[in-house]
């Protein structure tokens, strides 16, 4: 059984295998532990198994991005404990770490009054266990980050990085730079932008070590990804109302090789594991960030290039792609980021044409969408972009000025933040 189990976990956390391989392989897995649960539910032994088989599916599952079925593989984990963890310490440590993970899963759905309730039941049944209170104080903190608590998450997060030990180990080096990589993201909701960046390079140092080392490269290889699209949001949510172009242009110049950077990476992955969702959305991200930081620069040239790659990925996203959506109503947007510059530029005709264009693209995305809200916000905005571009061709309205331009960033920036 133990050497059963060894080649399970193996097989399940072994990153150049197929998703869908390393899914049902751990499926069956769990399946056959939790029918030797039914004819001994009182055996130590069995129950952790059970609980071991559960926990690794769940966390399987999370990194796929399929979050119900994950938070159902969480709490069976929870359930076969029922009972035994008031009489087993090892029992109610494998419970706590099985409450953890529905933690966080709770908080990637949305759910983080519901995850915190977890958290802190999970922090009474291993108070002792340094790991499991790292974990746990992480699952705290990430609730507390979606609810704009930025300085309780900040707090939370230095719990977790202070309870870690054995700081050498590959698996708690990741812990620690994940817990940085999220606490330079509270650090940028309370405005701090130097210590963001601070600690976004941190994380980025230590996943570049370990990237270099060979250890599981393609994980490693989103994480360094996803520390460059946060220094270039950094650089980005710096722009202020009564910045000056050249102003602009300068702030975000650090912003260029990290996303060429974070897309290089987004689009090997792709390449090596097209079963991932989450993937196909952050990259559509990377090409909004560019396309934005192209056009501060009014780089046409840049501009079309990746309004052309951005046509491209939109064509293979599968109609099941559960991002598919959101990266369409995101697509429309970098088509009228391309329009908004040739009218910046007095382009007039040029820029009608580009939002048209956009107009009748977003009207074909909504007669296929599952999710209206995102398109339908951008259909509106194209509308009054053509109203716009209609009156200045007819000398009704003059170009607008930096300050409703900047605005307009602002309000992009609060879409950021929602995607």
């Amino acid at each position: 059984q133990d050497v059963i189990d060894q080649m399970v976990s193996e097989v399940a956390t072994d990153d150049n295998l197929p998703p869908s391989l390393r899914r049902s392989i751990a499926e069956k897995a769990t399946k056959f532990q939790d029918q030797l649960l039914e004819d001994t539910k009182d055996d130590p032994t069995t129950v952790k198994r059970t609980m071991l088989a559960y926990n690794r599916l769940a966390r399987l599952l999370f990194d796929l991005a399929d979050y119900e079925e994950a938070l159902k593989a969480a709490e069976a984990s929870v359930r076969a404990s029922d009972g035994l963890h008031k009489i087993s310490p090892h029992i109610a440590e494998m419970r706590a770490s099985a409450l953890n993970l529905k933690a966080n899963v709770l908080t990637v759905m949305q759910r983080d009054r519901e995850s915190e309730a977890v958290t802190a039941t999970a922090a009474n049944l291993a108070p002792n266990n340094k790991s499991i209170r790292s974990a746990n104080r992480f699952a705290l903190a990430m609730a507390k980050l979606n609810r704009e608590e930025f300085d309780e998450a900040i707090e939370a997060f230095k719990e977790s990085l202070d309870s870690l030990t054995d700081t050498d180990h590959p698996h708690r080096r990741i812990q620690a730079a994940r817990a940085s990589f999220f606490w330079a993201r509270a650090e940028m909701g309370l405005g701090k932008f130097d210590v963001a960046r601070e600690k976004t390079l941190e994380a980025r140092d230590v996943y570049q070590m370990l990237f270099e080392s060979g250890h599981k490269k393609d994980p490693i290889r989103e994480d360094l990804a996803r520390c460059d699209i946060q220094l270039v949001e950094i650089q980005t949510k710096q722009l202020k109302v009564d910045s000056t172009l050249d102003e602009k242009r300068k702030l975000l110049e650090p912003a260029i090789v990290p996303i060429d950077r974070a897309i290089q990476q987004f689009v090997n992955l792709t390449e090596s594991e097209p079963l991932i969702a989450r993937l196909w959305g952050q990259l559509a991200y990377c090409y909004y960030l560019k396309a934005a930081v192209h056009k501060t620069r009014a780089d046409h040239q840049v501009l079309t290039a990746t309004t052309k790659r951005y046509d491209d990925l939109v064509k293979v996203i599968g109609d099941k792609n559960i991002h598919r959506d959101s990266i369409r109503a995101t697509f429309i947007q970098v088509c009228m980021m391309h329009a908004e510059l040739n009218f910046e530029e007095e382009n007039i005709e040029k820029a009608i044409e580009q939002a048209q264009a956009a107009h009748e693209l977003c009207q074909v995305f909504l007669e296929e969408a599952k999710d209206l809200t995102s398109l339908n916000q951008r259909l509106g905005e194209c509308e009054q972009l053509r109203e716009l571009l209609k009156k200045r061709q007819q000398g009704g309205d003059q170009p607008a000025d930096d300050d409703s331009q900047d605005g307009d960033s602002q309000d992009n920036d609060s879409q950021d933040d929602n995607r």
